[in-house]
């Protein structure tokens, strides 16, 4: 790369993008700009290079529904390996009578169901987001479903 009259070294690289390039985030935006959720109330959150589907629940919709088997699919298109070990779910609750949900699965492993989670350097129980001290509502949504991907 070259910025004025300085050249960058050349880097090869068989796979991934190297840590802390500038250009990383703007080549995974790139790279994943086609991957995007065409399901109601279902939506594939990208943020640098992460990955977050959400999912509005109701009576209609329970779960996911084939927003993460999209995903999955998608991903071995260009050889992308999703490390289930490294993933959570997150299940924001308001109603009063929760129903049963059933677990994640991605690839035959089970995505972990946590209370809370760190996603972009703030950490969220699914009911505050809190970030450095202030507290931001996640909205009254009868049931939200997180997952990372």
């Amino acid at each position: 790369m070259r910025v004025n009259d300085v050249l960058s070294d050349v880097l090869f690289s068989s796979s991934g993008l190297p840590q802390e390039c500038v250009l990383s985030p703007l080549l995974f935006v790139q790279y994943t700009n086609d991957c995007q959720s065409l399901h109601v109330e279902r939506h594939i959150l990208k943020f640098a290079d992460d990955s977050v589907i959400v999912s509005l629940l109701s009576t209609d919709y329970p779960d996911h529904g084939p927003v993460v088997a999209d995903f999955t699919e998608w991903c071995k298109s260009p050889f992308l390996n999703i490390n289930v070990a490294k993933k959570k779910e997150m299940i924001t609750e308001f109603r009063k009578s929760p129903n049963v949900i059933s677990p994640v699965q991605i690839d035959r492993e089970f995505v972990e169901l946590v209370q809370q989670y760190k996603y972009l350097g703030s950490m969220t129980d699914g009911l505050t987001l809190d970030s450095g001290g202030c507290s931001v509502g996640m909205g009254r949504l009868p049931v939200s479903r997180y997952t990372t991907v």
